[in-house]
């Protein structure tokens, strides 16, 4: 057993939830920063029985921001290779931290779930969405380790747990391990028993903010960083019974969370599968009047200032989409001119050095060491370089136009998530509502 598990495992209080934090990718080039620093700060706020980030403590499995380099600055630019130019890997930070694999992962939730006890698990990374024959999945470390959301949901059937258990995900797709609340991860057979529950950053369609090696980026304060920070906020205690759930933290981070991410948990994705949700226009305050206290929060936090009513609101978020698209064509058309110029400048370089297209190549080793100096001259003295950097400019402030108005955009989708989910509520027959009510109890697991 770690010694950070015995140790949590005999100080903990008989009624706390077992707690395991995970985070990583498929592998060093996956496991950015970012998802260490998530890792560690939920770690920080809630001490976990069991600490497993990428590849383990005597890997150097985590991408972070390294020293900036000119040569390979230059040659991203004209071949249309930008990602990792100005990385370097480093080993997790923490003693004990184990490697995130499938196979760790499901023998630390066997001894958790041993325990009798609730069972809390975050979960930092990426993710895969469904295909046509495979289920949504995680990215854990190393080759084929892709844990699926139907191969978790039997795992966990067969565990046999005596309490129930809360899932919080970060990754992209996350959404779609809502249905970890199902025996066997299918809607058709029925809730299992204990509940099971997810709180995620995304819907199962969508793809996540928060994988960055720079720490400085607004994405590195995405989902589950906003989470950890709720977690060591007094005011996240929205009812004021000294009671801080995870639902009322995930709210926190609905409100908080600056990211295009779109909040979602089990009992959203359930009710939504009993009953039509109501449109957002069709609305009123009347139909609101059931929040509980956090849904309070956001409905009355996400409205725009000056805008109340649900059609004001349902509205705007119309404007914001139609400025959204408008903007996103915008940023295609500056993609493809600067990809025009690219393509003229990349062509002279390799016609000159052909080589460059493979960098094992012997003369590509060769140009990018020992002839260093003689390529980055040649790159510089091209006649359309600069042209080239005014266009990626030109190209990277048209996304970033499109990405502010799809942050607006996240906020108000946030809004309409809880509004509709609000009044779909009350329109629950009793037999609904007693399994809501069975989700809701997981989702405000305390810690």
């Amino acid at each position: 057993m770690f010694p950070l598990l015995a140790a949590a495992l005999l100080a903990a209080p008989p009624d706390r939830p077992a707690v395991l934090i995970f985070g990583t990718g498929w592998g060093a080039e996956g496991t950015q920063a970012s998802i260490e620093a998530h890792a560690l700060a939920l770690a920080a706020a809630v001490p976990p029985d069991q600490l497993l980030i990428g590849g383990g403590s005597q890997l150097r499995s985590i991408q972070a921001d390294g020293p900036y380099d000119e040569l390979a600055d230059l040659l991203g630019l004209v071949l249309d290779r930008r990602d990792g130019l100005h990385v370097e890997y480093r080993r997790p930070r923490g003693n004990d931290v184990g490697a995130a694999t499938k196979e760790g992962l499901l023998a630390a939730l066997d001894r958790l779930i041993a325990l009798g006890r609730p069972v809390v698990v975050w979960g930092a990374g990426h993710g895969s969405g469904a295909s046509e024959d495979q289920p949504a999945s995680l990215e854990l470390w190393g080759p084929d380790d892709q844990l699926d959301v139907t191969t978790l949901a039997q795992h966990l059937d067969q565990a046999a747990p005596k309490a129930h258990l809360a899932f919080v995900l970060g990754q992209c797709h996350s959404g779609a391990f809502a249905d970890l609340m199902y025996i066997g991860g299918d809607p058709k057979r029925g809730l299992a028993t204990p509940t099971r529950c997810v709180l995620a950053a995304v819907p199962f369609d969508r793809e996540a903010a928060g994988c960055t090696s720079d720490l400085g980026h607004p994405d590195a304060r995405a989902y589950l960083a906003v989470f950890a920070e709720a977690l060591s906020n007094k005011t996240t205690d929205s009812n004021g019974d000294g009671h801080l759930g995870l639902d009322e933290a995930h709210a926190y981070a609905s409100l908080h969370d600056s990211t295009i991410d779109l909040p979602v948990t089990s009992s959203q994705v359930w009710l939504a599968r009993q009953r039509r949700l109501p449109e957002l226009a069709k609305l009123s305050a009347k139909d609101l009047a059931g929040a509980r206290p956090f849904e309070q929060r956001l409905l009355l936090g996400l409205a725009p200032e000056g805008l109340k009513a649900p059609a004001q609101i349902a509205r705007a978020l119309a404007e914001l989409r139609a400025e959204e698209e408008r903007l996103d064509t915008a940023h295609q058309d500056a993609q493809h001119e600067e990809a025009m110029v690219r393509r003229r400048v990349s062509d002279r370089l390799l016609a000159e050095w052909p080589e460059l297209t493979n960098p094992f190549h012997p003369k590509a080793r060769a140009l990018l060491s020992a002839q260093a100096d003689t390529l980055k001259a040649r790159i510089l003295g091209d006649p359309e370089l600069e042209a080239l950097k005014a266009k990626a400019e030109a190209s990277a402030a048209a996304e970033d136009a499109a990405l502010a108005v799809g942050r607006r955009r996240a906020r108000l989708e946030r809004y309409e998530a809880t509004a509709r989910h609000v009044a779909a509520r009350a329109r629950l027959s009793r037999g609904q509502r007693a399994n809501l009510e069975r989700l809701y109890r997981c989702e405000s697991t305390g810690l």
